[in-house]
């Protein structure tokens, strides 16, 4: 008798249980898979759509330097008073974002005229709005010499700086072999962390910006050495991969821009995909 229900009992498993549990562990798998790649659809659109951000600050100040390049009171910068150097410089400042400084720099005088001040070089290097790192990067030759717009890093991976990102230089005027001055903005870090809040709020995400040349002119994220940055920037397609860096698995999206050429590159823990996949 118990043999025989043992019997049924086993075929009863087998027909029944089994399979039940086998779909069930497919159907988790699968959910889990349907999740993820939601969650690596959307993260990649959100950081398209913060590069695209990013886009449209360069190509708007890097405008705007071309306005200044053009603009009459600018080119004769020298012979206007002081009172007047300032009122054309605020009608630029005024349309520059938060997080962003306009500078501007005569070759003649050697004068620097930031937020409605004027000072020698010297003087600026002891106001608040000069950053240190700013002199690893050569930040008063390219004043002096630029001779086309360039975006360039305000540190190094050694010196980074305190205050600012990145810089665009662009000389006065652009198209000339007599350039007599020099506009720059100094982006400063805190607008990156404001981006990277806005459309990755609450996560671990690693950020960076790379110009044409592969210098990095924003570093969000302290996670990877320089060492394992330069893998990842060289070794990932364009587009979404995942690596595993320094023993943490990453989803990595790597961007081209298309105004700019720059490369932005970001990088999420895999294991908080499913936050967003939910």
């Amino acid at each position: 008798m118990r043999s025989t229900f043992r019997k049924t009992f086993a075929k009863y498993v087998t027909l029944f249980i089994v399979p039940v549990v086998a779909f069930s562990c497919l159907f988790v798998y699968i959910n889990m898979r349907t999740n993820e790649k939601s969650a690596t659809n959307y993260l990649d659109g959100v950081q398209k759509q913060m590069c695209g951000e990013l886009d449209i600050l360069y190509s708007a100040l890097e405008n705007m330097a071309l306005h200044m390049s053009g603009n009459d009171a600018i080119l004769n910068f020298d012979a206007l008073s002081d009172v007047e150097k300032i009122q054309t410089l605020d009608g630029y400042v005024q349309n520059v974002p938060a997080n962003v400084e306009l500078m501007f720099f005569s070759r003649i005088g050697l004068e620097v005229y930031i937020q409605g001040q004027r000072w020698s070089y010297a003087e600026f290097e002891d106001s608040e709005y000069f950053d240190e790192a700013l002199n690893y990067v050569g930040f008063f030759t390219t004043l002096n010499r630029t001779s086309t717009i360039r975006v360039r890093p305000a540190g190094t991976q050694q010196n980074g700086g305190e205050q600012y990102a990145s810089v665009i230089a662009a000389p006065v005027p652009v198209m000339s072999s007599s350039q007599t001055g020099c506009v720059a903005f100094l982006i400063r870090s805190q607008y990156f962390e404001e981006l990277t809040e806005k459309y990755f709020p609450q996560t671990d995400l690693e950020f960076y910006v790379f110009d044409t040349m592969n210098e990095v002119l924003y570093r969000g994220g302290t996670e990877l050495t320089e060492e394992q940055l330069s893998d990842v920037v060289r070794n990932s397609a364009v587009g979404i991969s995942e690596r595993t860096v320094g023993g943490t698995d990453y989803l990595v999206m790597r961007n081209i821009s298309s105004q700019q050429n720059m490369t932005y590159v970001a990088l999420i823990p895999t294991a908080e995909l499913f936050e967003y996949g939910k």
